[in-house]
């Protein structure tokens, strides 16, 4: 799903995990802005947000989240990813886990 947002294209990425993984995959020279994050738990556990291509960046540090509890967060400044590098999470005990992402690409 795409729309315009202040002018730039904004995607939007909704997965449903078991375990850790990618949630947006890398787009080769470009950035992941993350505009908007949802994520809700099956059970009580922990979620952290990272740019995961090689060793892990985390950028939302790890999240307590009770059983069928959720996190909304709308950023004003957004998250930026590493060059080059996906974004994933990941999954402590929390078990399922759905993560939607709204985010844009850009160059710099």
């Amino acid at each position: 799903m795409a729309n315009l947002r202040q002018g730039i294209q904004t995607l939007s990425a909704t997965v449903k995990l078991t375990s850790s993984g990618e949630v947006v995959a890398a787009v080769s020279g470009q950035y992941i802005y993350i505009t908007d994050l949802i994520i809700s738990a099956g059970t009580a556990g922990t979620v952290k947000v990272v740019s995961k291509t090689g060793t892990p960046t985390t950028l939302v540090e790890e999240l307590n989240l009770a059983a069928n509890g959720n996190l909304v967060s709308n950023y004003v400044t957004p998250l930026k990813g590493l060059k080059g590098e996906n974004i994933g999470v990941v999954i402590g005990t929390s078990n399922p886990v759905t993560v939607q992402i709204s985010y844009y690409l850009a160059a710099h």
